[in-house]
């Protein structure tokens, strides 16, 4: 819901000030990096590279599609398309995934 006329629903964004979204958004993203990056280094066992600082996880095998994966989003990019979710769906298409 939006803010409408001074009247501010319960359950809207707006009742909470910008910074504190802020700081909750980057406490959200932290929490979900923190377990795609547990996932990722129990199940992909040494299959990617790290970069940006890791944001960005790459993956480049022979005989599979060149894929980028977001930690802190649990989105993926292939190509021109980025797909969301979280780890398990990304593994799960990625082991099934060939050229």
């Amino acid at each position: 819901m939006a803010c409408l006329g001074g009247y501010v629903s319960s359950d809207s964004d707006c009742a909470l000030d910008g910074k504190a979204m802020t700081e909750y958004r980057k406490y959200r993203h932290n929490v979900w990096y923190r377990w795609n990056m547990r996932k990722l280094v129990r199940a992909a066992d040494g299959r990617f590279s790290v970069a940006n600082d890791g944001e960005c996880i790459m993956f480049r095998e022979p005989n599979k599609p060149k894929i980028d994966f977001y930690p802190s989003t649990g989105r993926y990019r292939v190509g021109n398309k980025t797909r969301g979710g979280h780890f398990n769906e990304f593994w799960k298409w990625y082991l099934g995934a060939s050229i």
